[in-house]
């Protein structure tokens, strides 16, 4: 199996993370808006402001951070056989505001929430349904059996430790959480968390090799890292359920942020989500070899 491990250093403060990212189980359905760069918390923006029309700058930035929407996806043969589970963050419909789930450091937060949304609406549940659906079909291509820890974009899904639970119960190879974040104008590109102090199931070597595999993947499809959360596109994490209660090599991948345009034209794009897919199918395979 193919490894490359990277020293993955927690750069930002975790009170920085619940200000400006997208966190999975927040008791808030959207995050609150941060300055660039900085990740302080300047108000909240709701969802359903106008969004403004781009300037032409804003519209040639959206297409340098775009990748190659037709990018040949490389080689795939080692997901022959394979099994992935793919988390699409959130669900289409929000449990009670009192329902809670462990987050296995001792402590509870909310089952999930509906996640973020863009300025003008668009919910991240939604783009992290429409992308989920799309790598499934690259990893089933190539030959690899697909689980999803929900079922559609409309209804309410299992909390978010019972995602783990059953991600740890199957025979998954891999998982992959997808979620986009909902920060600053000017923050911008993704990031991918693996665990941050490790718990004795976790398995943070593997992780880490994940991580930096689908980063490298997606760095060479052309794709921006964060310039405001992470190093080089990694951004360990211990506060996240899912990578807690985690005993396979997994990862969460932030997309980008919706609450910028450049960043947000991508990712309602069917061929910027495409791009994204085939870069995070490359890097499972990398990994896998």
């Amino acid at each position: 199996m193919h490894r490359r491990r990277i020293l993955m250093t927690l750069t930002a403060a975790l009170t920085a993370t619940a200000l400006a990212s997208c966190t999975i189980g927040d008791a808030e359905d959207t995050a609150s808006t941060a300055s660039p760069v900085t990740g302080v918390q300047t108000g909240a923006a709701s969802p359903t402001d106008t969004l403004p029309d781009p300037t032409t700058a804003q519209l040639k930035d959206s297409e340098d951070r775009s990748g190659t929407a037709d990018t040949t996806t490389g080689d795939l043969t080692a997901l022959a056989g394979r099994t992935i589970y793919i988390d699409p963050g959130h669900a289409g419909t929000a449990p009670p505001a009192d329902l809670t789930a462990i987050d296995g450091r001792g402590g509870t937060k909310a089952c999930n929430t509906s996640g973020t949304a863009s300025d003008a609406g668009w919910p991240e549940h939604t783009f992290t349904w429409e992308i989920s659906q799309q790598l499934k079909t690259i990893l089933e291509e190539a030959g690899a059996t697909v689980l999803l820890t929900r079922a559609d974009d409309v209804n309410r899904a299992d909390c978010i430790d019972e995602r783990a639970y059953k991600e740890n119960a199957s025979a998954a190879d891999a998982v992959v959480s997808l979620h986009a974040d909902g920060s600053g104008t000017g923050n911008t590109g993704f990031h991918i968390s693996a665990i941050a102090d490790p718990l004795p199931d976790n398995l943070p070597t593997e992780s880490a090799d994940l991580a930096t595999s689908v980063r490298d993947a997606m760095v060479a499809a052309g794709l921006p890292t964060s310039n405001y959360l992470g190093t080089d596109g990694l951004y360990p994490r211990s506060d996240l359920t899912g990578l807690n209660l985690s005993s396979k090599p997994k990862i969460l991948i932030e997309f980008g942020n919706m609450r910028d345009l450049s960043d947000l034209a991508q990712l309602e794009s069917a061929d910027g989500r495409k791009v994204r897919a085939q870069a995070v199918a490359q890097g499972l395979a990398d990994f896998l070899s």
